[in-house]
């Protein structure tokens, strides 16, 4: 059954009997053909972002914050949900000092094609991350790989070559 052990903060639907979610706790759900399945991925990840890729794929962002002077430190993870089990394959450290992320805190999935945005927007390769948009963006979606929008701070249109700022939403939503 499904059982919640806190607030959920992302969704993503493959299909009518395949739909995952996830939030607080480390606790990641699948609906898995009628049925709910709770996976417990670890109680200290706090699960902002998930995108299913196929009926038995999934990526999720899970983020864990540690207070402990005289630095704190917090690290997002992507998980990668394949062979009915999470793994980690991705994270990043957010110190002083550290490098710059290579993923984003949301991740959104397209056609075979894995993204990640927030505040840059971020396309998976088979050799790691490539950047393709330096924006501050919350969401993004496409119709097509010439036709994603990603939005935030301003609204951005990749239309196959390159990326153009929406002016007139920028004005709409009292950006310069």
């Amino acid at each position: 059954g499904f059982r919640r052990t806190g607030e959920l903060y992302c969704v993503s639907v493959f299909s009518p009997t395949s739909v995952w979610a996830g939030g607080e706790g480390g606790i990641l759900y699948r609906l898995n053909g009628n049925v709910w399945e709770m996976q417990e991925v670890g109680e200290q990840y706090f699960f902002s972002s998930i995108a299913a890729s196929s009926a038995n794929e999934a990526y999720a962002i899970g983020h864990v914050s540690e207070s402990a002077p005289p630095v704190d430190s917090s690290g997002s993870f992507l998980f990668r949900f394949k062979d009915n089990q999470w793994t980690k394959v991705d994270s990043i450290m957010r110190t002083p000092g550290a490098s710059e992320a290579q993923f984003g805190l949301g991740v959104y999935s397209w056609n075979g094609h894995l993204y990640s945005f927030g505040p840059n927007v971020y396309e998976k390769k088979s050799n790691g991350w490539r950047k393709l948009l330096n924006a501050d963006v919350g969401q993004m979606s496409q119709s097509s790989e010439n036709n994603i929008v990603a939005v935030g701070r301003n609204a951005w249109h990749y239309n196959g070559v390159d990326w153009k700022q929406f002016s007139a939403l920028g004005f709409l939503l009292g950006v310069d």
